[in-house]
């Protein structure tokens, strides 16, 4: 095989779909290594096809792995370039970066992690390569409470490690503030205060790298934020005044505020960002007790570039079962899921307690396109975005169902909770293959942590860090020492 001509070893590895192959022939020999590495068209292909980067913990982990990999993937990849007409990010091997995503849901599944209690707090530092930031954050505490607990690296040699770090408050008099609410990406990290002397409520903005620094003091006086995410740049939510509830987009890096009313019959919405402003849908309905409630959905654009928005336009109308409130959730850009929690047990006659929407691309105006609708016993949903499912948790012992976004179809497939927390799923056609009957061996059973003591557990894609008392434990997944990335076991 290594007299094989150059173009039918590029044939064999471009033809075979079987990455646990590919990699076991990468290990035969140099000249096997050096085709299959290379490839990185392929490679970057697969790893988009398999883990999306529309889905936001998959963005995270790939943000996560450049940092860690940004001082010493260059001579990697040079290969690479060379021998690609196309041109790719030069801070990506994306051999490697395959292999150690496909590892990293490996070790979650199989409770392979490195325990931490990171005990020395310190003033937030710049030095080194922040690789991650996992904030800890008590509600109803004073601001001085907050702490972060951040993987570093600090030379090119050494393992990375963690600290706990508090974020420079600005002169900030803390006794006198009160958290009331979080909120933080894989760059930003906001903190919204109640500033009990004025009764006014602040938000408190800083970039996880420079928590060092002075954050930006955003006052929004009397307002208080109902419910908020982070889209990229994009801080979206609601807010409440004294007549109505308010739609809101601010831009971190801009600092630039945008407002919508949502009106008196407002009961929820979901914000969806475009390429020139914010998508508001609002649910309306009057609540009945019993029997089925129907639904309008009610649409309006706002451009951030004009001072005006459009009027509220009819987006769609649909019937529902009542007895309990009407939510709606945001599943991306173009898809949005009505669902109210349901006890029973479904019948054929039951109303829709769950239905998909999709938004018409390019028409900010256009009605909504009801994909689906199903009658589903309900407690709460989760989307698995990079999945294209959505996660249902029942009332009955808590089981879980899987529905397609795709159709709403069940899918049967077994569900762990590693994949819940780290965001982080095995590719489809390995998970359709794995035993129902498997169990996550999590950190949660590790003798280390009492569960009758844990006052707050947060996760990133790549860890879990366990608040008890003064005691802080990171459970770190990324980097154990006993299974490199190339390892065909991971797959």
């Amino acid at each position: 095989m290594n007299q094989a001509p150059g173009d039918i070893l590029d044939c064999i590895v471009e033809v075979l779909d079987d990455e646990a192959a590919l990699l076991l022939l990468s290990w035969t020999c140099v000249q096997w290594r050096t085709r299959i590495t290379c490839r990185q068209s392929l490679w970057r292909r697969r790893f988009e096809q398999q883990f999306p980067q529309w889905d936001e913990k998959e963005r995270m982990w790939l943000c996560q792995y450049k940092r860690a990999n940004q001082t010493t993937t260059a001579s990697a990849v040079s290969c690479a370039r060379a021998s690609q007409s196309g041109r790719h990010d030069a801070h990506v091997n994306w051999f490697d970066a395959y292999c150690s995503r496909r590892a990293i849901e490996y070790r979650w599944r199989h409770g392979q992690y490195v325990v931490h209690r990171p005990a020395i707090v310190t003033g937030a530092s710049s030095r080194g390569i922040r690789l991650q930031s996992i904030p800890l954050v008590p509600l109803y505490r004073s601001s001085q409470s907050v702490l972060v607990a951040t993987q570093w690296l600090t030379e090119s040699q050494q393992p990375p490690i963690w600290r706990l770090e508090r974020p420079c408050w600005g002169g900030v008099k803390t006794e006198r503030t009160h958290i009331m609410m979080a909120w933080w990406s894989d760059e930003y990290l906001i903190v919204f205060i109640l500033d009990k002397p004025y009764l006014r409520y602040i938000l408190y903005i800083w970039r996880f790298t420079a928590l060092h620094e002075v954050p930006r003091v955003v006052d929004i006086s009397n307002r208080y934020i109902i419910d908020a995410k982070i889209y990229g740049h994009w801080f979206v939510g609601q807010y409440g005044e004294t007549t109505q509830k308010v739609a809101f987009a601010y831009h971190l890096s801009e600092n630039a505020w945008y407002h919508s009313g949502l009106g008196s019959k407002f009961k929820d919405c979901t914000l969806h960002i475009t390429t020139d402003g914010m998508r508001i849908i609002r649910a309306e309905y009057d609540w009945a007790p019993l029997g089925g409630v129907l639904v309008t959905l009610m649409q309006q654009q706002v451009v951030y570039s004009s001072e005006a928005s459009s009027p509220w336009r009819l987006a769609g109308t649909v019937s529902m079962s009542s007895g309990n409130p009407i939510k709606s959730l945001h599943i991306d850009d173009s898809r949005l899921i009505l669902w109210a929690e349901y006890i029973a047990n479904p019948t054929p006659d039951t109303l829709p307690t769950l239905v998909l929407f999709e938004l018409t691309d390019g028409a900010t105006d256009a009605p909504l396109k009801e994909a689906w609708a199903r009658a589903v016993h309900i407690r709460s949903i989760q989307p698995i975005v990079s999945r294209n499912l959505v996660l249902i948790e029942q009332y009955h012992d808590r089981t879980t169902a899987l529905l397609s976004l795709d159709d709403g179809a069940q899918i049967h497939c077994v569900h762990l909770d590693c994949w819940r927390v780290s965001g982080l799923y095995p590719p489809q056609a390995g998970w359709a293959k794995m035993a129902k009957d498997v169990v996550w061996p999590g950190s949660d059973q590790d003798t280390l942590v009492d569960a009758s003591t844990i006052t707050k557990r947060v996760s990133s894609p790549t860890a879990i860090l366990y608040s008890q008392g003064d005691i802080i434990t990171v459970f770190d997944y990324s980097n154990c020492a006993h299974r490199p990335s190339g390892d065909a076991s991971c797959f």
